[in-house]
């Protein structure tokens, strides 16, 4: 499964959010990113408070706004399930190489969970797998028993799952509730369907959409009432399935000289690159990072200057040892600008990244320079978080515009 990490993180924060973007889940919340949002007041705060209670730290969580309208938009493209992250670290970094061991794994693990039924207790993975789970904030209580269903006649579907026609009731029950007032809310499409604050909630679908439900605790000592205590993942009733995006061929513009590619890397990791037969051997083993070395990468450069006149993108042929994620980056103007293109093992195949798809550094959209003074293809630990070693056959790089234009 491919799960988006970090939408809102302060320190990794997703970037790309364009029309093409799909994913198989998408993290709502994080303790890691609540976290790394307060201030360093906030943060010395929240450490006192973990040594008088390992459930304080709800207090600090922020609603999930941005995310789950995020989550939204995904559903819009495709099924994805939604999930709420730990991050767990076992430490709060002070100075230098000193670490407070606080929070510990064991408290923080009883903060937030997934929840899945009883009939998945061999196979809770095949219930991640099918969407058919919920996500709990643990640590504000656990309910009795919890349902998100539609019921056609005879037929109960569940989270995860597609009806065909828009008919039947969604229900929504929850017992156990530990908090003397809660709402519950259903949402379809992303907008507010239902609500209401009884243990059953339960309505005929009005038609076609995406309905998804959350489960707020109103007066709960430490979490915020606008926070989702409970968070289930969606049921498809009668939505067609998403369209196609159609590609347009690419035109080759240029080719670069294969041959005048250079390596690059740190100083701990080694990599090497061999030109024959009018294609390159990319050859690398990335260093795994450290606290003292925490940039690892590894290049390929191209440093003589190159005109982007009339060009929509860069392109890349190759393929590799298994699936490797390049970073492609351009240089001129005083812009740095990059994006990410992702080698397949097996036959050659022919990317394409578009210039509308380079980022800054610091997230923001840029136009490119109109000349470079230089290309990298590279490798880094914003790839993998440890070593790795690998080949990349590399048979083309150049400009490119989509056809029909």
């Amino acid at each position: 499964m491919a799960v988006i990490t970090y939408p809102e993180d302060p320190s990794h924060l997703w970037r790309y959010h364009g029309e093409d973007l799909t994913g198989d889940g998408l993290e709502i919340l994080n303790l890691a990113t609540s976290f790394r949002r307060l201030s360093p007041l906030g943060k010395a705060a929240a450490v006192v408070e973990a040594l008088l209670s390992p459930y304080a730290f709800l207090s600090r969580v922020t609603p999930p706004t941005e995310p789950l309208a995020f989550w939204d938009r995904l559903l819009e493209r495709g099924k994805c399930w939604g999930f709420y992250g730990i991050d767990a670290h076992g430490q709060v970094p002070l100075l230098g190489n000193l670490n407070l061991p606080l929070p510990s794994y064991g408290s923080l693990f009883k903060l937030y969970s997934l929840g899945v039924d009883k009939r998945y207790s061999d196979s809770p993975e095949r219930a991640i797998r099918n969407g058919d789970f919920f996500s709990l904030i643990r640590g504000a209580g656990e309910p009795r028993s919890f349902t998100f269903q539609l019921r056609q006649g005879h037929r109960i579907l569940r989270s995860g799952e597609s009806a065909e026609k828009p008919e039947g009731e969604l229900e929504f029950t929850v017992q156990g509730v530990p908090s003397r007032s809660w709402q519950i809310r259903i949402f379809r499409n992303g907008r507010l369907w239902l609500q209401g604050n009884s243990e059953t909630l339960r309505a005929p679908v009005p038609g076609p959409g995406i309905y998804r439900g959350e489960i707020t605790l109103q007066n709960h000592p430490f979490l915020k009432r606008s926070v989702p205590w409970i968070l289930t993942n969606p049921i498809w009733i009668a939505t067609p399935p998403p369209p196609a995006r159609a590609e347009r061929p690419i035109r080759t513009l240029s080719s670069l000289s294969l041959d005048e590619l250079r390596v690059e890397r740190d100083e701990g990791s080694s990599a090497g690159y061999i030109f024959s037969g009018g294609q390159g051997l990319w050859n690398f083993n990335l260093r795994a990072p450290s606290r003292e070395r925490p940039n690892r990468w590894v290049a390929l450069s191209y440093r003589i200057p190159l005109d982007l006149s009339g060009a929509e993108g860069i392109w890349v042929e190759g393929s590799s040892q298994r699936p490797l994620r390049i970073w492609v980056e351009l240089r001129g103007e005083g812009k740095e600008l990059r994006g990410s293109l992702k080698i397949m093992p097996g036959l050659c195949r022919r990317l394409f990244l578009p210039f509308d798809r380079l980022f800054l550094p610091d997230g923001r959209r840029a136009a490119p320079p109109r000349v470079t003074q230089s290309l990298f293809l590279s490798i880094n630990n914003l790839n993998v978080a440890e070593a790795l070693s690998g080949e990349l056959l590399l048979k083309g790089v150049g400009l490119g515009k989509r056809e029909g234009r």
